[in-house]
């Protein structure tokens, strides 16, 4: 009995989850547009803000008090915060080159997956060149306003993955 009521219940919550069985080709429909500019804007952020450096493009990709995070730290508040902390980026990695892998969401949330491949050639943060290249893979959450502008994004990656391609090593603590 205890079975059929938890298969039950859970069975219901899927229902619910997925619309209940209703048609909902209607909102689909009338989502397209809006999706259209999504994507379209997630493409230029990568491909031109990213791996052009067009940075003046962040003005119109994005809200002026656009939130990114990376790692669950706050690294910018404001398009002027993103495009300082990119600069991070494109000077340790001036050939940093990011690929979308996949894509996924609805309405105006994206889980985009992605890899980038670049070249430590020059100082990274506060850390010398090391020459070695980097290979890492992770996700961004990104939500966008009603207009189809980038209102946060929350970056995921394996930082250790990155510093040990890079050639650093995590020293295990002295436990005495």
């Amino acid at each position: 009995m205890k079975i059929t009521r938890g298969l039950a219940f859970w069975m219901g919550c899927f229902l619910y989850c997925c619309g209940s069985g209703e048609d909902n080709r209607g909102d689909f429909a009338s989502e397209q547009p809006q999706d259209s500019i999504v994507q379209q804007t997630l493409r230029a952020y990568v491909e031109k803000s990213w791996n052009l450096k067009d940075t003046l493009l962040l003005k119109e990709l994005t809200s002026p008090g656009f939130k990114r995070s990376m790692n669950g730290i706050r690294v910018s508040s404001t398009q002027r915060e993103l495009h300082s902390n990119m600069q991070v980026f494109f000077k340790g990695f001036p050939d940093l080159d990011i690929k979308i892998t996949g894509l996924a969401g609805k309405d105006r949330d994206r889980i985009v997956e992605w890899k980038a491949e670049g070249t430590n050639t020059g100082v990274f943060g506060e850390t010398p060149a090391t020459g070695k290249k980097i290979n890492v893979s992770g996700i961004s959450w990104i939500r966008f306003d009603p207009d189809g502008r980038m209102t946060e994004e929350q970056v995921y990656y394996n930082e250790l993955e990155l510093l040990q391609q890079l050639g650093y090593t995590l020293t295990p603590p002295m436990l005495e």
